[in-house]
């Protein structure tokens, strides 16, 4: 797991102040431990930290003066789809992809991952997300510098980045509880969307997509043949990722998602140690509490307060800190196991059949009344000033409108389904990345 940021100068010939350079720097760790490893050339300097969860080193350089960084694993397809190379040689492969300024081998990804690459030679930027841009890369553009991070706190510490609150993006926040597309809540700020490549030569900043959700179409497969062949994805993902642990940490609640993950562990023959984390007498304790039984994993019970916020990451960073129990010696027992947000693109919680009808009706209006009504997804009229209000409540509705004015595809009715895709499990875990030096 890694945390990079970099600068990039416009003006040929330039370079970046060193003061900068050093700021970037102390920015990327609050942890000591962490030494940051640099790439400095005339216009640009990138540096990264590296916090050793995968493992294998992300940041190749070559003698031409090309440099690419990752955070995250790509896992790029091969042969076999239960094997995955490592992180360096699928860096390798994605440098020389990128040189020929192709993005090719992106769209073959399986694995969330973000990077960065440049060309000494045409003074060439380069910025990459993953499908679905789980691993967040915030940059600000100005007309000297481009600067970017894998944490927003890094640009929020710069002051060469200006704080301006972007006041639509903080109302999809306070409403949708994240903004929408690439906004943040700072106007200069944008966030990588769903599989964005940026690239910068100069005053030229051109926004791509080496993917798109909306083209793929509906199967016509008969459905065992669809169940058995999502069944062998999952199980070839959980097997990519393991590579040779005997053992795993994972979390471990109530829900389908950490169960489905759990027993694949354990039907691959690992020793799981999982970790729950809820109020007493929960179902989401029971059914934990009775699965771990069944499957016979190592189980913690960490009860909440119901006061308390919850903060998964932080929790377990803690309990795995101080526990005394363990299912065995894990070379890698800051990789854990979780399963964040599957009740969204397998179960399709917050759609309704009436959602989906006014979609294939062509009322698109109707269809967000009713997702909006649901969430409780209005500005308070008790906190807003009438003339702020009329312009903000609004907000949430054109949100939604934009990013599915962005889609295509012939059938309406998935409409929201790809806005709930394109825009939710990226924003629940971008916390989690911006305290990655913290919780580790």
């Amino acid at each position: 797991m890694s945390i990079f940021a970099g600068v990039y100068c416009r003006r040929k010939g330039a370079n970046v102040p060193d003061e900068l350079c050093q700021r970037v720097r102390g920015s990327l760790s609050r942890d000591g431990r962490d030494v940051p490893r640099e790439f400095t050339s005339t216009g640009f300097y990138l540096a990264k930290v590296d916090i050793g969860v995968i493992g294998a080193p992300a940041f190749l350089q070559r003698p031409d003066g090309a440099v690419s960084v990752l955070a995250g694993e790509p896992l790029l397809a091969t042969a076999d789809p239960r094997i995955a190379r490592s992180r360096t040689d699928d860096l390798e492969l994605l440098h020389d992809d990128w040189q020929r300024g192709a993005d090719t081998l992106a769209a073959t990804a399986r694995g969330p991952y973000c990077a960065a690459h440049y060309r000494a030679d045409r003074h060439e930027l380069t910025l990459v997300a993953d499908k679905l841009a789980i691993r967040p890369v915030y940059v600000y553009a100005s007309d000297e510098f481009v600067i970017f991070a894998t944490a927003l706190r890094i640009l929020e510490g710069l002051a060469e980045v200006p704080k301006v609150m972007d006041l639509r993006a903080v109302t999809e926040m306070a409403t949708l509880g994240c903004p929408l597309g690439i906004r943040t809540p700072y106007i200069d700020i944008m966030s990588l969307g769903p599989a964005d490549v940026l690239r910068v030569a100069g005053d030229d900043l051109t926004r791509t997509q080496y993917w798109r959700w909306d083209t793929i179409a509906p199967s016509t497969r008969p459905e065992p043949e669809l169940v058995q062949r999502a069944y062998d994805t999952f199980m070839n993902a959980v097997t990519a990722r393991l590579r040779d642990d005997r053992t795993a940490v994972a979390f471990l609640s109530g829900g389908l998602d950490s169960r489905s993950i759990v027993a694949a562990l354990c039907d691959r023959g690992v020793q799981v140690e999982t970790y729950n984390f809820s109020l007493a007498g929960t179902q989401d304790q029971v059914l934990a509490t009775g699965f771990a039984r069944a499957a016979g994993t190592a189980h913690h019970e960490l009860p909440m307060k119901a006061e308390v916020e919850l903060r998964f990451t932080e929790m377990l960073a803690a309990a795995l800190g101080g526990s005394t129990q363990s299912a065995g010696t894990s070379t890698r027992r800051q990789y854990v196991w979780s399963g964040d947000g599957g009740s969204m693109p397998a179960g399709h919680i917050y759609q309704t059949r009436p959602m989906i009808d006014r979609l294939r009706e062509g009322n698109r209006d109707a269809a967000i009344d009713l997702f909006l009504r649901q969430q409780g997804a209005f500005v308070s009229n008790r906190l807003i000033q009438p003339a702020i209000l009329a312009e903000l409540e609004r907000a949430p509705r054109e949100g939604m409108e934009e990013e599915m004015d962005a889609v295509q595809g012939a059938d309406p009715g998935r409409l929201l389904y790809l806005f709930l895709l394109l825009n939710g499990q990226r924003r629940i875990l971008a916390k989690h990345f911006d305290e990655l030096d913290n919780h580790r």
